[in-house]
């Protein structure tokens, strides 16, 4: 009692460098109670790939995206935005790195 544990989980094995950018899913205050929010998602880039990983109800990767070969000086993007999708709002990750966007569709029905 009255002590600090943690565990910790390598997610960028293999991976060539840090993370370079991470985006925390944040809920408007309209959308609070949206399924997906129990999941607490987040978004990183490093510069190589894209991983979302659920921080809820335990640490699980969601997704990984490889970047295909761009300007090794260009650095990663990310940014989520709760969008309208045939009668349904769900979270949308648009992210890049060098000249191409790409965008990640996140569904409620889990």
């Amino acid at each position: 009692m009255g002590m600090r544990s943690c565990d910790s989980r390598c997610l960028f094995s293999g991976s060539k460098g840090e993370v370079c950018c991470i985006e925390p899913l944040r809920s408007p205050p309209d959308f609070r109670d949206h399924p997906i929010t129990h999941y607490s998602l987040l978004a990183m880039a490093s510069l190589t790939k894209i991983l979302v990983i659920g921080l809820k109800p335990s640490l699980k990767v969601w997704m990984t995206f490889p970047y295909n070969k761009s300007d090794p000086s260009s650095v990663p993007q990310l940014a989520w935005q709760f969008v309208a999708v045939q009668k349904m709002v769900n979270p949308v990750l648009a992210f890049c790195k060098g000249d191409t966007v790409h965008f990640l569709l996140v569904s409620a029905e889990l």
